[in-house]
């Protein structure tokens, strides 16, 4: 069985699963408890195998799915996450494209049909 991965899923860094854990150690229940994955689950409103998917840093969750476990927890999801990788601004490492080059190229007859 293979997943299908969604576009817009994230995935914690390390330094996101101690401040995860930080938070979690910091949240009490109505019990007095520490938080468990099922009291940030309820509280976040995902599934609790979400959150411990979150926690583990292992898999993508869906972005939603990770700002409201932040959001839960008082934190900032860009503070867990690695930034994305921004695609490149100077088109380094791309084929040229007719369009790109500014002309059409000139087919075989030697007519350029868009000089015409």
């Amino acid at each position: 069985m293979s997943e299908s991965r969604n576009r817009d899923s994230v995935r914690v860094n390390q330094a996101g699963k101690q401040k995860l854990t930080k938070a979690k150690a910091g949240k009490r229940n109505h019990l007095g408890r520490v938080w468990s994955y099922a009291d940030i689950a309820s509280a976040a409103g995902v599934s609790e195998k979400t959150v411990k998917r979150f926690f583990g840093g292992k898999e993508d969750v869906d972005r939603c799915s990770a700002e409201a476990i932040a959001r839960a927890l008082n934190l900032n999801l860009a503070e867990l996450i690695d930034p994305p990788v921004a695609a490149p601004s100077d088109g380094a490492g791309k084929m040229p494209t007719p369009q790109s080059a500014g002309k059409m190229p000139t087919p075989q007859s030697g007519i350029n049909w868009h000089e015409i």
